[in-house]
This record gives C-alpha cells, structure tokens and sequence, in this order.
C-alpha cells in the first residue's frame, strides 16, 4: 500500500463560505519520474537577422502596399490593433498615435525577433523589448496606390544591434518624423513566451518540477576548413550555450536574448557534434564547448536536483531553423562515436532529399539523426542512450530534408530492424507529413507549431516513464478490465491532466490475453496469417532500454493458446491496443447531457439515504444541491454541476483533447470491481435454498465494471455478458452481448455526500490533484432485504466503497464532511439504490477494506479506522468499527491496545461452514521507524471455538494472533490444511512516503496455525525458514548444508513441531523489501507479490516480486511451483529450487490466478502497464478438496 509523498494546501475562498484549503495530494511513483532531456538547436545563421516580412519588391526596396479595407496584421512586438506615440526614446501605446502597430512590425520585425518573442516573449533591456536585424533595410509603405507617398528607412549603424527609423524625402510619414532613434517599445506583463507557458506554469520565474530539462545550442560559424581532409574545421558544426539541466529559466532567458544571427547553416554538422555531446566523446570540430570525460554536474545525464546520475531520461534535440544548410561540408564515414561508420549514407535505401543551396549544402541531417536514434551513445551508463530529433522549418513550407530528418529521428520502430521503413512508424494519421517535422510562416504559426513540437517531445517522453500507470484489473467471464491513468497527455496543443481510462481485453482459455483484433466483439483465437483471422495474444513488458511499456502482438496459427506455437506480428504501445470495449473513451464520444449521475443529498444528516434523498446531479437541482457543494450562488453551483458532468468553460481547468472532453477522472487505487452472476454461491457451500433462487434469477443479468475514480464519482459501465460458444471446433469461442447498452457505456454515477464539498477543487486553474474515491470496491452478496420482486428471499448483491485518502475533512454550513464508506444495492444493475454513507470523527481516512459476515441473523461488515494525515499517522489509537448492514447504523467500536497506529484491511471467516463469521482478522501498523504492528482478532465465538457464535457484537472479543513488530498494512488469507489446523497468513510492510522507503528493518513473510483463538502466539513460536532450501523430496537442506531432515516427510515432521514459519524477505543497498498486497492462497501454495524500493529514478520506485512457497512450511514446495531456469527466478541459494521471481520495474499488484484445463498462471500487474504472466504449478488440484475455508 503506498500513499502520497506530497501535501500541498492552496486556499480557495467562496463568497459566504468559510476558508478552506485544497488537501493536494499524488501518488509519490509520479512525482519520481525523471523528465526527458530537451536540448533547443536555435539556428543563429545570418539569415535569421532578415527582415521577418519581405513582400513585393520595388525599385530594389522592400515595400508595402496597403490597399482599402482592413489593414493586414503582423507577429511582432507591437499590438497589431494599438496606435503608438514615439516619446522619450521608447514606442508607448496611445489612442492618439500616429504608428500603427501593425505597421511598425512589418517594419522592424526580424526573423530573430519573431523567434525570441515566440520562445521567451522577446529581447528585454530592462522593461524594453529591443528589435535586432543585421545589414540595411531600406522599406517603403504606399498607402492607396500612389499617393500619400510616405517611406522610411531602417538600418544598423555605428555597430549598434538596434533598429533606427530614419525619415526620408519630404513627404511627412504618417506620424511626426523620427531620426536616429532606438526602436524599442514598452514590455507588456507578464512577459514570457512558450518556454515560460510550458515550463514555468506558477509564474515564480523558476522551473516547474515537471519541466523538461532544457539546454541550447548554436551553429558555429562554420569557416574552419576550406575543403574535406583539409583545415582544421575547428569552428564548423556547433557548440553548447547553456548545459542540459544547468541554467536557470532567467540563464535560458538571457542566453536566447545575447545570440546574434550571424553563422552560416551546418545542420548535419552540428547535430553530429550535438551527439558527441550526449556521448561524452571529444568534439568533432573542436570549439564545441564541452570537455568529455570532466563534465561532472554538466553531463547532460546529471540531475542536479538529485545529485547523481540519470541514465533513464530520454533525450531530444528540436531544431529550429529558417534554411537549408549551408557549409555543411565535413561528415567523416565514422567517429569515436559507438558503432559509427558510413554516416553520409546510413540511411540508405532512399533518395536524398533535394537541397537546392549552393553553399557547400549536404543532405546528411537525416543520415546522422538516423544513427543518433538507433544507437547506444553511452555504453558507459545502464539501459540505453539515443537521441531523438525534432525539426520545425521556421518561415517556409515543405523543407524535404528537415522532414527526412524527422523521419529518421523520431520514428516508433514497430518491426524492430531500426529503420523507419513502414508509413505507421513515422505518420500515425496517415497524412504524409512525419509527426516529428512541424512548419510555420509566421510567428502565430511558429507559436503553434513549436508549441506542438516541445508538447510532443513531452507526451513521448511520460509515454516512457510513468504514463498509462494501472490501477488494476478484474476478471470477468472472458474478459479481463484494466484501469489505469495518465498524470498528464498531450494530444497537439492540448494538455490534459490527471485522465482515467477503463477498459475490457479477452482472456482465453489458457489465460492469454487477447486483444479485440478485428474490433468486432467476437473473440476468434486462430490466425492463419492468410483467410482465418483471429484475435492476437498479447503480452506485455516493460522495456528498461527504452524505459517503455510496451505490447508484443503474437497471432495464433492453430487457435489452441500454446505460447510455443505464437507467431510474433509486432511490438506497440500499450495504447496502440485494440480495446473489446472503453469506458473512458464512451464517455468521451457521448455528450454530457447524456449521463446518469446521482448524488446524496442527506437533508436529516442521518447518512440513512431516504425518500427524496437521491438526487439527479443535474443543474436543475443546482439550489437544492447549493448547500451540499458549498457554492455561493445557485449559478455557481449550476456551473460546478455542469463542469462535473463533463462541460469545459474558457475560464475553468481545461479537459479537452482532440476536440473531445476527457470526463473519467484518473483511477489510481480503486481496482475494477466485476459484477456479473452472483458469487458467493451459498447454495453450494451451505445448502442455502433461498440462495439458489437467488442465483437463478439472476444468473444471466447485466454485468457490470464498477470503480472509484477521482473525479468524485462510482462509475458503473457496461460489460455485457460473455455467451461462450457451445461448439469446441469453432474458431468464434464466444461474443458479448452487451443487452441492449452500448459497449463500455456509464450505466451510471453516484457522488456520495461527504464528498460534495469536494468537487469545488476540479474545476480550479491550479488543481493540483486531490483524492476522492479511491479505495477498492467490495461486492458482495447478503441477505439483508424484505423478500420482495427484486430481493429473492431477502438476498441481494451490495456494494461497499471507502475513499481510502479521499474525503479529507472539511467543514461547511456547521457540518463537517469527512472520508466514508458507502453502501449500494446494485442487485439490479440497472437500478441501483445506495444505502446509506458511514463515518465518525475518529475513523480518520477510509483505508481499511472492509469485510462481510453474517453473525446470528445479522449481516456486518468490519473496518479499522485509518491515518488522518496523507504520511500515513494517526496521532491516537486506532478503533474496529461493526456496522451493521441492513440499518447502517454503527452496531459497536472496540479501540485497540496500539499508541499512533492505523489498521489495515480486513478479512473473516467461517471456520466451520455454518454459515456463521467466527471470527474478523485484520493488522495494525504506525509511523516509519516504529516497531509496532500486531495481527488482531475480533473474535464472535464465546468459548473461543467455531459453534458457539454470538449475536450481539457488544459481546464480541478483541484479542491478539500474534505480535510481529512490523506494520500490516496489507489483508490476511486464511486456510485449512489436512491436519484440521486453522492457518493465517500475511506479509509486513508499509510504503506510505519517500522516508518509508529508506526503512532497512526486515519484513517478513508469515503463515501461523490459530486454533485457539483466545491465546496468543509469539515470532519467536514460529519457525525461521528464511534459508531452508528445498531440492526434491529427498533433499532439504539449511543454509546450503545438511540440516536434520533426510527428506521431505521428515522436514515436515519437524515443522509440525512449531505454530508456524516465517520468512524474513531480504534487506539489499539498506533497503527493504517488504508485502504491500493481500496474498492469494490456492492449491497449496502461497503466492505473495513483493517490492523493494530504490532510490534510484529510474528504477520506477524499486522492483517488484512474486514468492510461490507451500503454505505450511514457507519454502519451496518438492515439486517447485515457480519453474527452474525460468528467466528472474531465484532459491535459496543458486541452484536451489525457486520460491520467487524478479517482475521487473515498479511495485506489484496483488497476484491473480487463473486455472484452466492446461495449468495454471498467476498473473501480476506493475504501475508501467505490464501484465505479467507467471506458470504456476500448484502442488495440489485447486478443486482437489485438500484446502477447506470459508472468507466471506
């Protein structure tokens, strides 16, 4: 379980409201993710100090005709619609002036100009902005056709870099005449351009945390040489002008202000030196500015901030400039570069981009940005270094050489073979032009398409660091659905932040998944690569060397799953995946008129939702919902309402991408909850005949998805019902039907009161990110309803959702509203009728997950009370809470015995299938540093034994399992063995914040027999079996020598001698693994995911782990579950049989598994997207009878 590692209140205030803060909180694995190198090659040539706007020449002047009508309009300094006044050396804005500004920037504008004002909003001398240009101009503005004769004169004299206005003849201009003056005017506030919007978004003048880190280079002036092989070339290609990760904003700033445009062109030149920069290789050509090998802080992968090295950022270069190249002359066939040789033809296989400069032009950019993004420019550094390039062809169209150049240095390479040879890997919109080259004429269009271009850098790096980071999946009935989210998304201009997806993918019968390939509902497995298509296997990966998620598509030849048979297609994006359905982007594509949202209007504040009490979360509700959202007008509380729903306003955070509002806030911890036939199957396990009506009725009704979201609200969508096609020989294995609904569609939406007063933060221009609805979704079945049409025998299915850190307490109209849990009956999955919404002062944050048992002729469910900050404290001692499900009162709080501590989640269970929860296990855990943490008991029984169960909770006993020392953050399992022993199991750990992760107190894995459940056990009861190692039945030995057991039989002799085992995981680098997620147990075996945190970037918060050990000795079982010699597997010692496998980047989910006639794979999801498939064999048959429990 890991919290956020950020808290930051901004105070907002409401007309008539009392002041409340923002409770700004983050997941601490997105504030980790390094930011992407973004290194700005600005083209200084000589041409970028040209007039900006040429236009018909006459009498070998440049002249402006102004026919009738509305003036033109210009990009430049001056406000196009403003008259301006010359007065006191400075141009000022006045009503009555005689100077257009449309005019003055057609006449003083230079290219350089128009490239500082898009970059940096201009050339600053104090509160002046100061126009540059190089050499003479001599411009003439006709007004009408001939008359009015009106001309002036700009130039460059005495070696200023300012611009003078200079009348000439008699004719008077339009204005007084001017002479000899500085061109400058007045800078508008604030003042910044396209570096300070992307990157300094707070306006303190300082980079945001998110920000790519920037640097600049420039050409040299490129007169080394004379010829190939001979000169020294010492000032050809570029240098560095502000090192990467080194300036400030204002250094950047300054740096851009003081370049001068006089150089000649070398693009390949200078890109070739710009990678023996990354490399850290001697310069090419000798004046580039940096020393490799003595860079320290300056190494483009040095993080300042962090103190040490990042090898994981991505690096790009955008090139702007206005020209071909000129004096590009000197690419050698190799360098000390790796694996460089023939570089003026590596890109082969294609004609060279016509160049149509006759001076000295080469067309190599694109051969040199092909080897600079397929190879490792830094074998000294872990994963891989490449550089990426981007190009904008600044004031012009249709330069073939910078879009070659694009191509090559910016392609996603589907196929693998480091070319960008098929269309799809450098146009994805199929419109010719590569997605890496942008253009513009003018400065709104240069504004646009630089915007465009750093925006895009941005989206490709967070698509390889911590984009698409999912939240979980649950498994429906041929289908999986996985939620996940997007901190940030750049589509074009638009930037959206904090998005929730949810989507469906197949699942087969062997437990591959599958995407829709055919996007036609029909899951086909067979693929022949010629008639027969079918749905292709998907298995994803996250790829260190790229640091991205990614997908590999197999198609199947003989339909049959085997992965020996997969044929490899592709590799793509785990967005590239074709969806069997999408509630995210369902809500997208349907307007927000269309939705069915609801919310808690509790009006006697009894948390009891009585008639009248639901209300449609519409604006025609706005005043009786007024009080509830703590707006201030019943119109603000109409706008509020329909910017929930999913209406954007020009004035409100934005939601809109590719024309379209993103309406599903991000999920982060509310794993998707499936809804289909009723699960608990009480028929079965007791007999129960009411149950078994139950059942039939609605055994083929709607299935659901149901998850919390943060943006307020439970979403339900529409998952169909899987219809298995009966035949075994047909390719079509099954379809949805989806019922009537479209597929993916939000059924509904409910917002629960407490957190109304909550919503007022989504629309705000500095939303941070705030938690709502974000604990796990319980469903269960209970008998807790008159017998009526829709209750069959007073059985129906409910829904139990806490906030987890969401709903932090806040106080409005005397009320305070504070983080609940909330109850809904969803046995019609059409027509859902909450319940009633829970909370007390002293319950803290709604962490625990809840669990259900029946106790007499009671249904309760059981939850601990949770932190009451966002680091994971409590300050006081935490209580058990029983609720009594039927009435939604509080049947009874037992505080427990531990100073400072929360309690984590919740299990019980019915030890001897009576029907009847025996007892509620659930763990406690306290600060970082702290040894504190014990396995309670609430135990129903009144002589402690499965039989003798209790009615009235007030008689219930709170007791101690064990006393472990450790936090227990994560649920227990429980099971039953052969021998009639009761077990429980739980790992340790708690990942609350960044001091949490520097912990090197060892955690522990850990199975304990209670069969009595009135005495305590103690660690030391338990048998350490951290370096048993287990070979086969004959071999089991202790830490790598001969231990007191023969063979397998007379190892577990001797365990039988002890209450139970544990195994302390390992502490590496003074960091701790550790448990952070409920353990499944099946078959046998014990399967527990684990992480060890790093401090390292780059590492996506640590490594995560599955152990696989026999549940009653904590070791590997004789026949090992986990496979040897599988990659990432790992024993004892080496050698040994394995009990855990290495997952890769990222902290785990908790295991899933899924049996089929084959065997059986327990799967595992990380936070970069990947799905990973582990082959279990379990030691005995899951439906084998050897395991009997009971956890409701």
């Amino acid at each position: 379980m890991r919290y956020a590692a950020l808290l930051i209140m901004v105070t907002a205030l409401a007309a008539g409201a009392p002041a409340q803060t923002m409770p700004c909180a983050a997941p601490s694995f997105v504030s980790e993710t390094v930011q992407p190198n973004l290194l700005i090659a600005m083209d200084n040539s000589g041409s970028m100090g040209d007039a900006a706007y040429w236009s018909k020449i006459y009498g070998g002047r440049d002249t402006l005709w102004l026919k009738s009508g509305a003036p033109p309009r210009y990009y430049g300094y001056f406000d196009n619609d403003s008259s301006y006044e010359f007065s006191g050396g400075t141009f000022k804005s006045s009503a009555s002036g005689k100077w257009p500004g449309w005019l003055l920037n057609w006449a003083t504008s230079s290219r350089t100009d128009i490239m500082r004002k898009v970059l940096i909003g201009g050339k600053f001398s104090s509160d002046k902005l100061l126009a540059q240009c190089r050499g003479s101009w001599e411009k003439r503005y006709y007004k009408g056709n001939t008359s009015n004769y009106n001309q002036f004169r700009i130039t460059v004299s005495g070696g200023t870099t300012y611009l003078e206005i200079t009348q000439v003849g008699s004719d008077p201009p339009i204005g007084s005449a001017l002479k000899n003056s500085a061109v400058n005017v007045t800078a508008p506030l604030p003042f910044r351009g396209i570096l300070h919007q992307i990157a300094d978004k707070d306006m303190d003048g300082k980079w945001d945390d998110n920000a790519p880190r920037f640097g600049l280079w420039i050409f040299n002036n490129g007169q080394g040489g004379t010829d190939e092989g001979g000169g020294s070339y010492a000032n050809n290609g570029g240098r560095i002008r502000s090192y990467i990760n080194d300036p400030t904003l204002t250094d950047l700033v300054n740096d851009i202000q003081n370049i001068d445009p006089e150089n000649w062109t070398p693009l390949a030149e200078n890109h070739l030196e710009i990678l023996h920069y990354f490399g850290q290789i001697t310069p090419l050509y000798g004046n580039a500015n940096f020393t490799p090998g003595a860079m320290g802080v300056k190494d483009p992968y040095y993080d300042k901030k962090r103190t040490m090295m990042v090898p994981c950022a991505k690096s790009f270069v955008l090139l702007l400039t206005d020209g071909e190249p000129t004096q590009d002359r000197y690419i050698p066939d190799g360098t000390s570069l790796p694996n460089c040789a023939g570089l003026q033809n590596y890109w082969n296989g294609e004609n060279e981009p016509p160049i149509s400069s006759g001076s000295n032009g080469r067309s190599w950019l694109d051969d040199v940005a092909l080897y600079g993004y397929t190879n490792d420019l830094r074998p000294d550094l872990e994963d891989e270094q490449n550089v990426a390039l981007y190009t904008v062809f600044c004031f012009g169209k249709g330069s073939a050489l910078l879009k070659s150049a694009a191509k090559c240095g910016s392609f996603v390479d589907r196929n693998g073979n480091k070319r960008p040879d098929l269309q799809s890997e450098w146009d994805t919109d199929g419109d010719g032009v590569p997605d890496g080259y942008f253009e513009a004429e003018d400065g709104w269009e240069l504004e646009d398409a630089i915007t465009r271009a750093i925006l895009g850098i941005i989206a490709r790096a967070s698509a390889a660091s911590a984009v698409s980071i999912v939240s979980g999946s649950s498994d429906g009935e041929g289908t999986v659905h996985q939620a996940y989210f997007q901190p940030v998304k750049f589509q074009g201009t638009d930037e959206l932040l904090w998005s929730g997806y949810m989507r469906a993918l197949w699942i087969d019968a062997n437990g591959n998944l599958r995407e829709d390939t055919k996007k036609d509902g029909i899951l086909q497995t067979k693929d022949d690569g010629g008639s027969v298509q079918g749905d292709y296997v998907v298995q994803m990966h996250f790829d260190p060397a790229t640091n991205e998620t990614k997908a590999r598509r197999y198609r199947d030849p003989d339909g049959r799953g085997y992965i020996s048979s997969l044929i490899l297609v592709d590799e793509v994006g785990l967005n590239d995946l074709a969806d069997v359905w999408n509630g995210g982007k369902w809500l997208a594509d349907n307007p927000a008129s269309s939705r069915t949202i609801r919310a808690f209007a509790d009006a006697d504040g009894n948390g009891i939702v009585g008639s009248g009490e639901m209300k449609s979360f519409t604006a025609a509700n706005a005043a009786v919902l007024q009080p509830y959202l703590g707006a201030a007008s019943t119109a603000q509380a109409e706008t509020l309402i329909q910017y929930v729903r999913g209406v954007d306003y020009p004035n409100l955070r934005p939601r809109s991408i590719g024309g379209k509002v993103w309406k599903l806030g991000d999920v982060i911890n509310s794993t998707p909850a499936y809804v289909g036939k009723p699960t608990e199957r009480y028929d079965q396990i007791y007999g129960d005949a009411g149950y078994a009506e139950f059942y039939q009725q609605y055994r083929y009704r709607r299935n659901l998805v149901v998850v919390g979201a943060n943006d307020g609200m439970i979403h339900a969508f529409n998952a169909g019902r899987y219809v298995a096609n009966p035949d075994p020989t047909s390719n079509n294995k099954g379809y949805i039907d989806y019922m009537g609904q479209a597929a993916g569609k939000e059924l509904w939406a409910y917002i629960p009161k407490n957190l109304l007063p909550h919503l007022r933060w989504l629309p705000k221009t500095n939303y941070c990110h705030v938690y709502y609805q974000d604990l796990k979704i319980k469903i269960t079945d209970v008998q807790i309803f008159p017998s009526d049409a829709v209750h069959k025998n007073g059985w129906g299915t409910i829904l139990i959702a806490g906030m987890r850190l969401g709903g932090f307490p806040i106080t409005l109209g005397g009320s305070t509203y504070r983080s609940s849990y909330v109850c809904i009956d969803i046995t019609d999955p059409d027509n859902p009728a909450p319940l009633w919404e829970v909370n007390t002062p002293d319950m803290g944050f709604t962490v625990s997950y809840p669990c259900v048992g029946r106790v007499g002729n009671e249904w309760y469910a059981v939850a601990g009370g949770g932190p009451t900050t966002f680091d994971g404290t409590s300050g006081r001692r935490p209580k058990v809470y029983v609720i009594n499900l039927r009435t939604g009162q509080l049947a009874r709080s037992i505080e427990t015995s531990d100073d400072d501590c929360s309690i984590g989640d919740c299990i019980s269970v019915d030890i001897n299938l009576n029907g009847q929860a025996d007892v509620f296990y659930f763990g406690t855990y306290s600060q970082w540093g702290t040894a504190v943490g014990r396995m309670y008991r609430l135990v129903t029984c009144s002589s402690f034994f499965p039989g003798t169960e209790q009615a009235d909770p007030g008689l219930w006993t709170l007791n101690t399992l064990i006393d472990v020392q450790r936090p227990i953050t994560a649920g227990p399992v429980a099971a039953k063995d052969e021998f009639n022993n009761f077990w429980v199991y739980f790992g340790t750990g708690r990942l609350f914040t960044e001091s949490d992760e520097a912990d090197g107190t060892s955690q522990y894995l850990i199975g304990v027999k209670d069969n009595r459940m009135d005495s305590a056990r103690t660690l030391a009861q338990l048998r350490n079996v951290s370096n048993i190692a287990v070979n086969g039945i004959d071999s089991v030995s202790y830490n790598g020598t001969s231990g007191p057991w023969l063979n397998w039989r007379s190892f577990m002799t001797d365990m039988s001698a002890y209450r139970g085992w544990y195994r302390a995981l390992p502490v590496t680098g003074g960091l701790a693994e550790r448990s952070l997620s409920k353990p499944i147990i099946i078959g046998g075996a014990l399967l527990a995911s684990a992480f060890l945190p790093s401090d390292d970037p780059c590492a996506l918060g640590g490594t995560g782990y599955l152990y696989a050990v026999y549940y009653q000795t904590g070791t590997a079982y004789y026949n090992p579950i986990l496979a040897r010699g599988d990659p990432g597997t790992s024993g004892v010692g080496t050698g040994d049989s394995p009990i855990k496998i290495n997952l890769g980047a990222g902290q785990p989910s908790a295991p899933a598994i899924h049996i089929s006639a084959t065997g059986e794979r327990t799967f595992i999801q990380t936070p970069t997207g990947a799905v990973i498939s582990v082959g279990t064999v379990l030691p005995y048959s899951a439906r084998s009878g050897n395991l009997f429990w009971k956890q409701p």
